[in-house]
């Protein structure tokens, strides 16, 4: 008997998250979501098949979601049946995606949206594929019910295949949003903010975002739905008075964002490089506040297609003459040891370092220069030095890779 209503329950499951059969243009109707916020995003997701109601004609709306079902409807949103009755991914989810990312990640890998065994196991596998969920996460607990916390975090992975990143430091200025921020695990209040900054997973009237609290299949279906459509999302606003940021490009094929600097000094830096860059010549890939170097189109592509490719990361490939990035309070510096390849660089170098230092961006110039010269003899020992109160370290890479490194501390604003 026991036996029975296990394999009886197990099949009310499976039922409430792959469709059932109807006929061409029939909606069924679900006896308990009339007066329900989220009827509408319901009502659409049962259209699309990708979960439907139960047996008895109801949805349960208020019933919480396993990792393993939030999983197979998610990616089963994101699909469609070909032309030889096979699903795979829709048209309209591979359009948002820009080229690069869509041919490596997408449509040049194996992706199987049939039901497995268990009935999650291929779901499970595509968000594998494409970082949604690390391998060991959920190993053994895909029946757990999943809370909301993990679901932000589980949204965001997937919204940056669609809509790109979301800086971090721009995301914890969201945190205060939420006025049970300190339930969270320690971290995940980033997810949280994040996926409200995204529209995408929101908090409730109360100013709650009850990370620890199971979500719902009505709250499921609805974060689908804003995954898919971006229209139908409610984006949080985010005060920026008084704060360092630009706007600033992290990927190909998609607008600027919100990039928070950890003082003025560096956002001024940093908009001062972005003018300086009708100086330089080659070509120049921008990824947040990272800009590299290249000596032609034809090389910046050969270094993308090389990042795109795992098996070429670590055989000290060097595409790029030069990166200057921003990150946390440090000015970070990257230089090809090939002196041609520094030689095409060094007035980008000079007017950077210009922009840093007061009256000694000559001087550091020319230790770096003195340290490329004593790199490339293998004769470099680590420099650090105080100059104009900034720390500056330079020192060859110990990677194996043909680098000199350059760190220069910000100032913290005064």
């Amino acid at each position: 008997m026991k036996r029975i209503l296990c394999l009886l329950l197990t099949a009310i499951l499976l039922i409430s998250v792959f469709p059932m059969t109807m006929s061409a243009n029939t909606t069924p109707v679900l006896s308990d979501i009339s007066t329900h916020w989220a009827k509408t995003n319901i009502e659409q997701a049962v259209s699309k098949g990708y979960v439907s109601g139960f047996p008895d004609g109801t949805f349960r709306p208020n019933d919480s979601v396993t990792v393993a079902q939030f999983l197979t409807m998610m990616f089963l949103s994101f699909s469609e049946l070909n032309d030889d009755g096979v699903r795979g991914w829709a048209e309209s989810t591979l359009s948002r995606i820009p080229e690069s990312p869509r041919e490596d990640f997408f449509t040049n890998l194996s992706y199987d949206f049939s039901k497995g065994t268990p009935f999650y196991i291929n779901h499970v596998q595509s968000a594998k594929l494409l970082g949604v969920i690390n391998d060991w996460e959920f190993e053994g607990r895909y029946d757990e019910a999943l809370t909301r916390e993990k679901a932000s975090k589980i949204v965001n992975l997937m919204a940056v295949w669609f809509d790109g990143v979301v800086h971090e430091e721009y995301a914890k200025l969201a945190i205060t949003k939420m006025n049970d921020f300190t339930k969270f695990t320690p971290g995940w209040e980033v997810a949280g903010a994040e996926s409200m900054i995204r529209g995408i997973l929101l908090g409730y009237p109360d100013g709650s975002f009850q990370p620890k609290r199971a979500i719902t299949r009505a709250e499921a279906i609805s974060v689908i739905e804003r995954i898919n459509n971006n229209k139908i999302r409610t984006p949080i606003t985010v005060n920026l008075e008084g704060v360092p940021y630009s706007n600033v490009f992290y990927e190909a094929g998609r607008g600027p964002r919100i990039h928070v600097f950890a003082n003025w000094e560096m956002k001024n830096v940093y908009d001062q490089l972005r003018k300086d860059l009708q100086y330089a010549t080659g070509a120049i890939e921008q990824f947040g506040a990272s800009h590299y170097y290249y000596e032609d189109y034809e090389m910046l592509l050969e270094g993308i297609e090389d990042r795109s490719n795992p098996s070429q990361w670590y055989l000290g490939n060097i595409y790029y003459d030069m990166l200057i990035s921003m990150s946390t309070n440090t000015y970070g510096i990257n230089v090809a040891g090939a002196e041609v390849r520094f030689e095409r660089r060094s007035d980008s170098l000079l007017r950077f370092l210009n922009s840093i230092f007061m009256e000694k961006g000559s001087e550091v110039h020319q230790l770096i220069v003195d340290s490329l010269k004593d790199h490339n003899n293998q004769t470099l020992t680590k420099v650090d030095k105080i100059i104009e109160n900034r720390q500056v370290v330079i020192s060859s890479n110990q990677g194996g890779l043909n680098i000199l490194q350059i760190s220069i501390s910000a100032y913290a604003d005064r």
